[in-house]
């Protein structure tokens, strides 16, 4: 998935489609300390293109701030070098365990991150970490007719 797949897709979704920030490779992904609030970027590990997107999300709510990262590989951000120098401090990591078994999948998967986050964080409603399925994303995809 290319970044006009990633953004044409997130423009069908009413809750995402302001927050979005863009998609970027990791050498020009914004740091957190400037983006703006209840905001989200997709970033592709890789300096250059191809490999693999993950998302990073900043919600407020008056005094409070949290950060989120999110990776359908379960890998934390410690474990992308080239992130972590350009993010500094992530208070959650959402996904604890690999949930993405079909390949090609991580953009849909980081969108969804995105919008699960923000709908728990709304509500208050926050989890330690994601329990996300690929039928789920599936349904998510379809919802908004991206295919």
């Amino acid at each position: 998935m290319d970044n006009s797949s990633l953004q044409a897709f997130i423009s069908k979704i009413p809750e995402l489609k302001f927050k979005y920030l863009g998609s970027f490779s990791a050498q020009y992904s914004i740091p957190i300390k400037c983006m703006r609030p209840n905001s989200f970027q997709i970033v592709n590990t890789s300096n250059s293109v191809g490999d693999h997107w993950v998302v990073i999300v900043k919600c407020t709510s008056g005094e409070r701030q949290e950060t989120y990262f999110g990776d359908s590989l379960g890998r934390v951000v410690e474990q992308y070098k080239n992130l972590q120098k350009f993010h500094g401090k992530i208070s959650h990591q959402v996904m604890k365990q690999r949930v993405q078994v079909m390949p090609d999948l991580c953009g849909f998967y980081a969108v969804y991150i995105a919008f699960k986050i923000f709908a728990q964080f709304e509500l208050s409603d926050y989890k330690p970490y994601l329990d996300i399925t690929e039928y789920e994303l599936i349904k998510f995809v379809n919802k908004y007719n991206f295919y």
